[in-house]
């Protein structure tokens, strides 16, 4: 093909498409060279590291939205049962959404068998061998874990002091013969009575703190020598 037919072919060719460059222009896409010097970039905020994004642009570590794993403070924390045997821990109450009270049944395992243990014995001088029978109803009819705790030891509470006030009658009894009929001295009957009167009272007074631990959902445990484990949970 002569020199000729080529430059025919080049000027019948269809144009590229776009604008073209004008003569003494960079190609389209490229950046055009400045012969001014560029300005250095800003220097951050006082107290911002130079490498720290700037304020309000999420980072890596930024705060997720929504609930996370851990509870606000104040709220229950669920803990999972313990195992069989094991000693109950202290804790809020397991149940429900965070602000959920415990049921009232859990505070009146403790305080059915503080009523007939001081009324009872008041009124009849045999509530100290009724106190675990309001315990025991609760118990029974429980469904939750947790009322079925404090029913537990409510009741093991009534058990106990009735074990407590036989023993401790058993020994005044005994003591008060001996004085009497066997010629010990005569202060021997004041120390069974002085050590049941003590008992009695640290007694009524940890049922007290049992009702208060209960309404507060706090999974809660007797002293093992004023509730001794004659029933498990």
């Amino acid at each position: 093909m002569s020199e000729q037919e080529q430059g025919d072919e080049r000027a019948a060719a269809p144009p590229p498409d776009g604008p073209q460059p004008q003569p003494g222009q960079p190609p389209s896409g490229q950046a055009q060279p400045s012969g001014r010097p560029q300005p250095p970039p800003a220097a951050p905020p006082p107290g911002q590291p130079p490498h720290a994004p700037p304020p309000g642009a999420p980072g890596p570590y930024a705060p997720q939205a929504g609930p996370g794993p851990y509870a606000p403070p104040g709220a229950p924390v669920p803990y999972p049962p313990p195992a069989p045997g094991a000693p109950h821990p202290p804790q809020l109450y397991p149940q429900g959404p965070p602000g959920k009270p415990p049921p009232d049944s859990a505070m009146w395992a403790h305080l059915s068998a503080l009523l007939i243990f001081v009324a009872g014995t008041g009124a009849c001088c045999v509530g100290f061998l009724l106190s675990w029978i309001g315990p025991l109803n609760i118990r029974g009819k429980a469904t939750d874990p947790f009322v079925r705790h404090h029913g537990t030891e409510g009741l093991n509470w009534g058990i106990t002091q009735v074990v407590a006030s036989v023993a401790f009658g058993a020994l005044l009894a005994g003591s008060i013969y001996m004085a009497e009929e066997q010629g010990w001295p005569e202060w021997v009957p004041a120390v069974p009575m002085t050590a049941w009167g003590l008992y009695l009272v640290t007694s009524l007074a940890f049922a007290i703190v049992g009702c208060r631990r209960a309404k507060n959902g706090v999974l809660w445990s007797y002293p093992r020598p004023l509730a001794l484990p004659f029933s498990r949970p």
